[in-house]
């Protein structure tokens, strides 16, 4: 075969393979939660389709959702709040869990991911 007709069938090969690589990453890191359930002050919010940019306001504090990895979820806030007595400004909730965040000691919210 000519050199000239084998570099781009080369190249062509080796794109094929990574965009096939590529592709099942991008499958294989899909959400697998449907909604996130934010319970506080005896109000339940539902929130479903969230992406990375997102923004959820529970009593005056905002949430960004900076991560919609697979089986979890991450928030982050300019705010600090207690979870698992630490101060955090970022709240990593995984599937089928439920996460207490306080923004004082007795005002608390809970996070369900479903």
């Amino acid at each position: 075969m000519d050199r000239d007709k084998v570099i781009p069938l080369v190249t062509a090969a080796i794109l094929l393979f990574v965009a096939v690589i590529i592709f099942g990453y991008n499958q294989n890191n899909l959400s697998a939660f449907e909604k996130l359930i934010v319970n506080y002050n005896n109000q339940k919010n539902e929130y479903e389709n969230l992406a990375v940019d997102d923004v959820i306001v529970v009593g005056n504090v905002s949430f960004w959702v900076v991560s919609t990895i697979k089986d979890s979820i991450v928030l982050n806030t300019s705010d600090y709040l207690l979870v698992d007595n630490d101060e955090v400004t970022e709240i990593e909730v995984k599937l089928n869990e439920t996460k207490k965040a306080c923004f004082t000691e007795n005002n608390c919210m809970f996070l369900q991911l479903v």
